[in-house]
Order: structure tokens, then sequence, then C-alpha cells
């Protein structure tokens, strides 16, 4: 029989988690919404938000570009957001609650004198996806809105940075050889700094082991794992019932949706650490230690990696209270359950004191 556990390893799934959503419920972009529609958002009468839509390929990559008061120009970050069918302010259909910390982060960061333009990527939000997705469709988009924010009059095109949020991470490691015009820095946030396989095996490691599984079973579990694994690579059909629990069968099945199949293959044979050896100018990794999807030695990882490869400005901030989203979370570390991770992230909790700051100070450096 197989055994239920509610797994949901979402730091860096292209997928939905065992809910079987798929990440591609996206609606299409307003086709009159094209130009910019400025209010003044929550976030205070010191902050200027704009609804805006950039063009790629025949479709409409929807964003919210945040700007303080006054004509600027000012730096400003585009801001990728991670896994599933996570929307321009960190939301996501598959989680509940309000205030993602994408827009608390952006009216923050403004308040400050930084600009961001956050977005819906592809299939999240009211950015609609190709009927097939690569991974050069999500960097078309990337490139697209690193091109709009170039040539924004308030925007000094001379400080533009990419921050990445967990895999929106991987996905600025992966666009930044590729970029003919380098961004003035890279800003990793929550960002593995190990083989998908093995941050997702980890993942699901805790799980098992925080429910009481025995070693023995833990193991035969992450063989099944790696074997699926290398299946969904070779273009093989998982052994999907050599799984003893239904919730990492769910898992695999959430990845071998035919539309995404070209990205899911790329991604999981994906490893940061030798992308982040290709980084070139300022680095800040910022990492949160209540962060129970990726851990403070990720963090560690991509900054050992980075000064191996003769980086001299890398800044590493390790956030006491941020948990994954970069949320303030005063519980004991021991006390977070990953198995119900993400459930107090739309909560009415703020971001974790130290993050804003950091951002700030680095990009103010620059």
């Amino acid at each position: 029989m197989q055994r239920v556990l509610p797994f949901c390893a979402v730091a860096v799934l292209s997928l939905a988690c065992s809910s079987g959503r798929s990440a591609f419920t996206g609606l299409p972009a307003d086709a009159g919404a094209e130009g910019p529609d400025a209010h003044v958002p929550d976030g205070g009468a010191d902050v200027i938000s704009e609804e805006v839509t950039v063009a790629v390929d025949g479709r409409s990559v929807a964003g919210t570009l945040t700007l303080p008061a006054g004509s600027g120009p000012f730096p400003a970050l585009m801001l990728i957001a991670g896994s599933g069918p996570t929307n321009r302010d960190w939301l996501s259909p598959l989680l509940p609650g309000e205030f993602g910390s994408g827009r608390l982060l952006a009216e923050a960061l403004a308040a400050q004198g930084v600009a961001t333009m956050r977005y819906d990527k592809l299939g999240a939000g009211a950015s609609a996806a190709p009927a097939v997705v690569s991974w050069q469709d999500y960097q078309d988009e990337q490139v697209a809105v690193l091109d709009y924010l170039r040539t924004e009059p308030r925007v000094d095109a001379a400080r533009v940075v990419i921050a990445g949020h967990s895999e929106g991470g991987l996905h600025a490691l992966r666009l930044f050889p590729h970029l003919e015009h380098k961004p003035a820095a890279v800003i990793l946030l929550a960002t593995a700094g190990e083989p998908f396989e093995a941050l997702i095996a980890r993942q699901i490691d805790d799980q098992l082991r925080l429910a009481g599984v025995s070693d023995t079973v833990r193991e035969h579990e992450l063989t099944a794992l790696h074997d699926a694994l290398a299946a969904v690579v070779a273009g093989r059909a998982p052994d999907l019932e050599a799984f003893a629990f239904a919730g990492v069968r769910a898992l695999v099945q959430s990845l071998l949706d035919a539309r995404a199949l070209p990205f899911v293959r790329e991604l999981i044979g994906l490893d940061p650490r030798p992308l982040a050896a290709q980084l070139t100018g300022p680095v800040l990794v910022l990492q949160g230690e209540k962060d129970v999807q990726v851990r403070p030695d990720d963090a560690t990882a991509l900054t050992a990696t980075l000064r191996q490869a003769g980086q001299t400005m890398v800044t590493e901030l390790l956030s006491p209270l941020a948990d994954h989203v970069l949320k303030r979370e005063d519980r004991p570390f021991e006390t977070l359950d990953p198995a119900l991770v993400g459930a107090g992230y739309g909560a009415d909790r703020p971001l974790a004191p130290d993050v804003v700051p950091a951002i700030v100070a680095f990009v103010q450096s620059l």
C-alpha cells in the first residue's frame, strides 16, 4: 500500500507539487494594459508603482515597475520569482495567503531609493505560457525585461541588477553568461548551492526523517527518486510504483507535464556551482537561517565557489530570522516542519529586518 505524506519540495520545482495542479495557470495579459498605469500602492506616498507589459515573441509578460518618488535615475533590480506558478508578488495559487514577499520587498526597496521590476514569468499570474516551455523561453522574457529597465528614463542603466529568488536564482546564474551587456551586479536570494537532485533528495529525506521513517525506507525512497529523475532526463517513463510514499510519487509525476519537459530535463541536470564560477562583477549571496528549503550551507557553497573562481567582490549575508521567502520567522529552526513549508508565507508577517538594508547597501555601493 502506498503511504501518504504531504510532500511539497517547492524550493526549485518548475511545476506544482503533490496537489497535481500544473504551473501553467496564468491568464493571458490584458490586451488593453499596454503602457504604464501609475498608482500609489500600499507602500505609501514615497513609492510609485506602474503596471507594464513587455512583448516577448508574440506574447506579453505582465509586470510591475516600482519606483522611488522623484525623477531619478535610480538603480534598479529585475526580480525573478521562484518555482511553480509563483507570480510577481511571490504568491502562488498552491499556497494560501496574501502579502507576498515580492511586493513587500519591491516597496521597501523603493522607499530606500532602489527601483524594481518584478514580473509574472510565463505561466504565472497574468503572463501566458507557450504550448511547450524550454529554458530559452524563460531566458527570452528575462532579456526583454532587462532591456525594458535599461531604456526606462527613470532607471540608471549602468546600475541594473539581476536578483533571483530560489529557482529564480538559478535562472539568474544561467542567464548571466548569455548576456552581451552584463548587469551591474547579481543578487542570489535563497538560491540552491547544490545540484537539483541533491537538493530535492535532501528536502524529501528531511520530511521522511521528521515523520519517523526508518533509515532503510528512506534509503529506498531516495534510490527510487534517483532512478526516476535519471529516467526523466533520458526520456524514459519513470517507475512511479517504486515509491513507498504517494507524496513522493506525485512530486515526480508533476515533472512529467509534456509542456515543460524540455525545461525540466535541463533543470534536473543543473548544477549551480559551475554557473556561479562564471559570474563577474559584484555578487550578493543572501540566505535565511530559518529557511527549511534552502540552507545556509547552500549560500556557503555558492560563496566558496565564487571565491575559488577568483571573485573578490562577493558579499554574503546569513540572515538569522529570514525564512525561505525572506520573512521574519521567530520560531526556533528545529520546530519548523518542512512538510508544512509555505503555510505561513502569505501571512501578515514582515520581511526579516536585515534583508532590505543589506540589499540597499549593496546596490548603493555599485
